[in-house]
């Protein structure tokens, strides 16, 4: 994986979160991170770039890609969470 200041992380965590914005958009989130971070949320935009891209900056998209999955499962959870504890 590819080692990231707190920054980038938290860029590329907002890139992942929100890829569907328009490209204007992304491309300033882009220009946000250090040179060392630009190739991963590219990767995380761009199949093709992903493809391409060393094992270490796959496998740095994979966990955030996991990090999203995990939270809209978890999000989609809370609310029958909620609902069973006010049942009880």
């Amino acid at each position: 994986m590819v080692r990231l200041t707190p920054h980038d992380a938290a860029v590329l965590s907002r890139l992942v979160q929100f890829g569907g914005l328009p490209i204007e958009e992304l491309s300033k989130i882009l220009d946000q991170l250090s040179p060392d971070a630009k190739p991963v949320g590219e990767a995380a935009l761009d199949a093709e770039k992903y493809q391409q891209s060393s094992v270490d900056i796959q496998a740095t998209v994979d966990r955030f890609r996991e990090w999203l999955n995990n939270n809209r499962r978890l999000g989609r959870q809370r609310p029958a969470s909620r609902r069973l504890a006010r049942a009880h």
